[in-house]
């Protein structure tokens, strides 16, 4: 909670109403897949804050074509394994704090 007091120059105070106020700790959102190209069969990393809350996340093809993956996240850090990796361009797409975020992800021979 929050209140102002003023004191005027004869010293009468003056207090302003109560006012609530609520902290948010700022998250980094700057998220991005690295390595970025990465090698066929490699893992890809993703820093997060721990705070952040991670919904789904998925791997498709350019074409549309869904890749699986397993998923691993410790503390600060997802690690994204793709069980089958062909060369070319992916979309990976992740839900974080309610919204949905996507990047392109390469991958090379």
């Amino acid at each position: 909670y929050y209140r102002l007091i003023d004191i005027d120059n004869n010293g009468i105070e003056n207090a302003s109403e109560m006012i609530l106020i609520e902290y948010y700790k700022t998250l980094r959102l700057d998220l991005r897949p690295y390595p970025n190209p990465i090698k066929k069969g490699a893992t890809f990393y993703i820093d997060l804050d721990e705070e952040i809350e991670l919904g789904d996340v998925k791997l498709h093809h350019i074409n549309g074509s869904e890749t699986p993956i397993k998923t691993e996240r410790n503390r600060d850090k997802l690690s994204i394994s793709p069980t089958q990796l062909e060369q070319g361009i992916f979309v990976l797409s992740l839900w974080v704090n309610g919204k949905r975020t996507a990047f392109k992800v390469m991958v090379r021979n």
